[in-house]
């Protein structure tokens, strides 16, 4: 089953600490972390750095994904969100970088072969 916009809303709110494990987000919190979530990204897609469908969300992206929306969503909710000893900029770049490796294709170790004319 696929992580929807619905779920990666709800995961960041848990992530932020404005619901708990049995508390479902109000309609207004949904909306909004909906909202900033899609502008997320289009402005990552814009950047060539995603390739999922919002409400498609890969699996090995959906932890990392979920981690750098809170840090760029917290001060919305009065929470700073920030990893020692990072400020919440810094840790916005560093979980954007986590996200963006996660987003890459896998490297195999196989080594190319290549033919010269």
């Amino acid at each position: 089953m696929p992580n929807t916009a619905d779920d990666l809303a709800r995961a960041v709110g848990l992530k932020l600490g404005i619901i708990d494990a049995v508390t479902e987000l109000s309609a207004e919190d949904s909306e909004d972390l909906k909202n900033w979530s899609r502008a997320k990204h289009a402005e990552l897609r814009v950047r060539s750095k995603i390739y999922w469908d919002e409400d498609d969300i890969p699996d090995e992206v959906y932890e990392p994904l979920k981690s750098y929306l809170a840090a760029c969503f917290g001060e919305n909710y009065g929470k700073s969100i920030r990893d020692e000893p990072l400020s919440v900029s810094q840790t916005q770049d560093a979980r954007l970088a986590k996200l963006i490796i996660a987003a890459s294709p896998g490297y195999s170790g196989a080594v190319a072969s290549t033919e010269y004319i």
